[in-house]
């Protein structure tokens, strides 16, 4: 389980080169996105939802697939947009708009399951 964004991030990264079978530049916008979505989920786990309970991340030359538990039933939200600059409320939409699918799973023994996936 990744302790932090980052380690999260450097997980997928050779995941991704792994399944790609080349090395990776984050100038790649496929990769980029990736990795932001990644930073993103775990984020958003740690800052809102109590944290990270299950990480999986899985590729191949289609896609990742990237499954992120955490121990919160709340579902993911977004700020309406108040033209205070204040931060927050927009990792989620942006999830949404790069991943081809989005599933939020409340489960059973609490908590929520997020998986995304993205095509490569």
């Amino acid at each position: 389980m990744p302790v932090d964004a980052a380690e999260a991030r450097r997980r997928v990264k050779v995941l991704l080169g792994a399944a790609l079978g080349r090395s990776l530049s984050t100038q790649d916008p496929v990769v980029a996105d990736a990795l932001l979505v990644t930073s993103e989920l775990v984020t958003n786990a740690l800052r809102h939802a109590g944290g990270v309970t299950a990480f999986e991340a899985m590729a191949d030359r289609v896609g990742l697939r990237l499954v992120v538990e955490d121990a919160s039933p709340g579902l993911p939200s977004t700020k309406e947009p108040s033209g205070d600059f204040t931060p927050g409320g927009y990792g989620w939409p942006m999830i949404c708009r790069l991943a081809t699918s989005v599933t939020v799973s409340l489960l059973p023994s609490g908590g929520k399951r997020i998986q995304v996936f993205l095509p490569l």
